[in-house]
């Protein structure tokens, strides 16, 4: 299987775990197959051009209130 194929793939349903739960992100990194946050962290920024934190962010509304993101863990 071609890597960058997986990667996508991990990633495409890290986006949707990120968008859909209020998981925290080194709990999506291992879901979607990342033994390590800083992997995770920069695959996605490969593919999406934003770390996750960011992607969270831009797509969930209300994510920039102060509270808001308790569990939610910026790797950047």
């Amino acid at each position: 299987m071609d890597i960058d194929f997986l990667n996508e793939t991990r990633i495409s349903y890290a986006c949707h775990l990120l968008l859909e739960t209020r998981k925290p992100i080194p709990a999506i990194a291992y879901e979607c197959g990342y033994n390590t946050t800083a992997n995770f962290h920069k695959q996605f920024l490969k593919v999406k051009m934003n770390t996750p934190l960011q992607y969270r962010k831009l797509f969930v509304p209300g994510m920039m209130e102060p509270g808001t993101n308790i569990g939610i863990v910026d790797v950047s």
